[in-house]
This record gives C-alpha cells, sequence and structure tokens, in this order.
C-alpha cells in the first residue's frame, strides 16, 4: 500500500511527463497511479481506505476518483477494496499537487508559444521547468521578446526597452530570452563568441571598470594620470600603450581588490584589480603582449582556471604564489574552496599539481592572507 507521500512522487512524475508532453498532453488521461498490493491488519487497511476516500473526488474535490476491485481473501473476506488513483483531466492532477496556478501559468505561456513561435515549441517542451520561472509573466515576456525581434541589434540597454513590467525583467529572466532569442534571431545577428545576453545579440552593456595603481609614482607624470589610480574600461586600457619612453615595463594583475591597494611600491610597474574572470576583457590591450605581465590569484580552483584562460590570451603571463611552495608555506590559512567540474589545461607542471590538490580537496587559500611583510618577494 501507498503512503501519501509515494503517491505524490508518483503524481509528481505524471505531471512532469504531462508538461513535457505538452500539446498531446490529453491523451495521457486518465492518468491511474497503483496504490500497490493491500497488506497488514484489517484496522490498518480500513484506516488506510478512509483516508483515500476523504480525500477523493467522491468526498470532496480534491481532483481523483478511486478504482475499486473486489477481493475475496482469507485475511480481509470478501471486500472491495481502492487499486488506482484517477485522475480525469490536467487540472484534477495539477489540483491534486497543488500546483492549479502553475498549471494554468504554464498552459497559458505555451498556447502563446505555439500561436506564435511555433518553431521552438518541441525543443521547449524537452525542459518545461525552464519555462516556469517566467509563465506567470507571459503576455510582458512575449510583449518584450516581439520588440526585440522586431528591433534586432537595437544598440540600447536592456532596461530602455519599452513597456517593462519593472527595470530587471529580462535580467532576471535572461536564460529564457537567450533561449528564444537563440532560435528566432538571424544567425547574422547574433554574436557567436559573446555568451552575455546584451553582447551576444547587439544590446549595450555597462563596461566593466579595471581599478589600476601605479606603484612607481614616477609613472603619474609619463602616463599623465592625475592621480595614482584609475578606473579604467577594456577599451581605455587598450589605448593605453605605456610602453617603452613612457617606462612602463610589468602588470601585476591581482584578483583581490585589497591586495591591489596594499602592493609595496615597485619601479615601473603598474598593478591591476583582474576582479575574477572579468580579467578576461584585459586581453584586448595588445600592448600586454609585449610586456611582462604576471598574475597573481588566489589558491583555489577557480584561481587557477582563470590563469590558464588568461594565459590562453597572454601566453606569456607568469604566476605568483600559485603553486605548491605556496601552499606549504601558506597552510594555516587553508579554508574551504568552491567545487569546479571545469578543467585549466594551460598549466605549469608546479601550477597544475596545486590547482589538483585544490580541486581534490576542496581547499582555498585566498590571496589577502599572504602576510604583508612577504610582499616583498611577491613582486620581486
Amino acid at each position: 500500500m501507498l503512503t501519501t507521500n509515494q503517491i505524490h512522487q508518483r503524481a509528481g512524475l505524471r505531471y512532469t511527463s504531462m508538461l513535457k508532453s505538452w500539446g498531446q498532453h490529453e491523451e495521457m488521461f486518465p492518468v491511474r497511479i497503483s496504490l500497490g498490493k493491500v497488506v497488514g491488519s484489517l484496522s490498518l487497511v480500513c484506516g488506510w481506505v478512509e483516508a483515500l476516500k476523504s480525500q477523493s473526488g467522491e468526498v470532496i474535490p480534491w481532483g481523483y476518483r478511486l478504482v475499486w476491485k473486489e477481493v475475496n481473501s482469507q485475511q480481509y473476506g470478501k471486500n472491495e477494496f481502492p487499486t488506482h488513483l484517477e485522475f480525469t483531466d490536467p487540472a484534477h492532477l495539477a489540483k491534486f499537487l497543488d500546483k492549479e496556478l502553475q498549471w494554468t501559468d504554464f498552459d497559458s505561456f505555451m498556447q502563446g508559444v505555439q500561436l506564435k513561435y511555433p518553431q521552438v515549441l518541441g525543443e521547449l517542451r524537452v525542459k518545461p521547468a525552464s519555462v516556469h520561472s517566467i509563465a506567470s509573466s507571459g503576455h510582458d515576456f512575449f510583449k518584450s521578446l516581439n520588440w526585440m525581434l522586431e528591433n534586432p541589434l537595437a544598440c540600447c540597454y536592456l532596461r530602455e526597452i519599452p513597456d517593462l513590467p519593472h527595470s530587471k525583467f529580462i535580467e532576471e529572466n535572461s536564460a529564457v530570452f537567450r533561449f528564444f532569442l537563440n532560435r528566432l534571431l538571424p544567425a547574422d545577428h547574433i554574436r557567436h563568441d559573446e555568451d552575455g545576453l546584451e553582447r551576444r545579440f547587439g544590446f549595450k552593456k555597462r563596461e566593466h571598470f579595471f581599478i589600476c595603481r601605479l606603484l612607481d609614482t614616477s609613472l603619474k607624470q609619463s602616463l599623465g594620470w592625475p592621480c595614482e589610480e584609475l578606473a579604467l574600461s577594456p577599451t581605455e586600457i587598450s589605448q593605453l600603450n605605456p610602453t617603452d619612453e613612457q617606462g612602463v615595463e610589468r602588470v601585476i594583475i591581482v584578483e583581490n581588490q585589497v591586495n591591489l591597494h596594499t602592493l609595496p611600491r615597485q619601479k615601473n610597474t603598474l598593478a591591476i584589480h583582474g576582479a575574477g574572470f572579468a580579467v578576461l576583457r584585459l586581453a584586448s590591450a595588445v600592448w600586454l603582449q609585449e610586456i611582462q605581465v604576471t598574475y597573481w590569484g588566489d589558491l583555489d580552483a577557480q584561481g587557477f582556471e582563470i590563469l590558464s584562460d588568461l594565459r590562453n590570451k597572454l601566453p606569456k603571463v607568469k604566476s605568483l604564489w600559485m603553486d605548491p611552495a605556496a601552499i606549504r608555506i601558506l597552510h594555516k590559512f587553508i579554508s574551504k574552496g568552491s567545487v569546479s567540474r571545469r578543467s585549466a589545461p594551460n598549466l605549469t607542471p608546479d601550477e597544475q599539481q596545486a590547482y589538483r590538490w585544490c580541486r581534490l580537496f576542496n581547499k582555498r587559500i585566498e590571496q589577502e592572507r599572504v602576510p604583508k611583510e612577504m610582499f616583498s618577494a611577491v613582486i620581486n
């Protein structure tokens, strides 16, 4: 005999199948869920039957009816027992699972897709859960999506799109918009080398600004900077070209902003806050290929993955404190890391060894834990 939880689990599986077969889902019904073999004492069985009856459509409209069968057994005598729950239509199954509103929204959304964009319907059914986040806002979604399709490469910010229900609507539902735009926009209107929603589909994106600090104050005059620290966009950094006569011979990229501000003075050196994977956008600065570039990231899986990706773009980049020796020296600062499921192939043997340790044991040593007295050794 199935328990209430087991019945709900089986009904939940049928509900998922109903979502995936949308458009032909009516053919699933009536849906029957077997209640299993009747076992136990007579009083236990009677209580179980009464509980099922009290929640069935025959007494309270919970959405299902009981299918009965007469059983003649030595233990229970000649009696009728329920063998199945039966749901006659999608609304009843959804009601039983307390998903009436979700089903109504989903059904309405899919009808809109079928009417407006039938070419994506089949693929969308494969992952129905992806619709749930947007289904209750179907009207607003279709209005925004239609504007985006009618105004390709609009070169505006997402929040400038007319009649949004709220300013973050597209950003909060970016995965669904991305799914539709990938399939509905012409191929020449998609930047296939970009992953972000804005740049991939021709919208403006607020520039990321890198905080840059001169470790050599004399560079202020040669570069024409008004102060020792500036926030620059990738485009502005690529236009610097501060080599030769301007005296920049080395760039140190640090993942943590605290380290940027506490690095000691160093001749002919510019320090940049890398800000995680955003550092990869620095690769547009061709002049970085011509000077010494050093990357100092956290001793964790993500730090090594950033280093590997950066080295794909800047092959000569070197690392600081990202090897087994650093782990041994800083072992008392070890903390829990973040799980990673990717790889970092572009590492030196020592870096690869430290990376494997970080991934295998899920460990991290944050770079700001390096004692200040060790900084001079770090950058020399």
